[in-house]
């Protein structure tokens, strides 16, 4: 259980500063893939984010205390804020990286050491955040999800 803790704390610092966000009152999604019926569905299919959570985890980046919280932050943390198509990019690009580790951290733009103290910023479109869990900077690129960070 204290794991799981983990996880939620991550989720609610990830929120807490600047981030992707959406200037109209919709947010529209993909047209397919995952859990497509709901709104902010990407468009991975459950084989695809399985591969693609798998190979994150292998490489030790972007790691969850279990499998299932990988795939469960997708469906429901990314696409209920409408983050989905970054995230399909991302996996896109691990699966395509096939274990290249420096590859898949290029995939989720893994940067320098963080703590809790590190603030979450803004460089362009890109949303950088510290990953609390293995202590590192991470950037998703909001307008891959037609959003602005902010």
């Amino acid at each position: 259980m204290k794991r799981t803790g983990v996880v939620i704390v991550v989720a609610l610092f990830m929120l807490a500063g600047p981030g992707c966000s959406d200037d109209s009152s919709s947010n529209t999604g993909g047209d397919g893939g995952v859990g497509a019926d709901q709104g902010g569905a990407g468009t991975l299919s459950m084989d695809q984010l399985l591969k693609g959570c798998i190979r994150a985890s292998a490489c030790g980046i972007k790691t969850y205390p279990y499998l299932g919280n990988c795939i469960d932050a997708y469906l429901t943390l990314y696409r209920s804020q409408g983050l989905a198509p970054a995230y399909d990019s991302i996996y896109t690009c691990v699966n395509t990286a096939k274990g290249d580790c420096d590859a898949v951290a290029k995939c989720f733009r893994r940067g320098v050491a963080c703590d809790k103290d590190s603030k979450a910023t803004c460089d362009g479109t890109v949303a950088n955040s510290c990953d609390l869990i293995d202590r590192r900077l991470y950037g998703i690129d909001c307008a891959l999800a037609g959003l602005k960070c902010g």
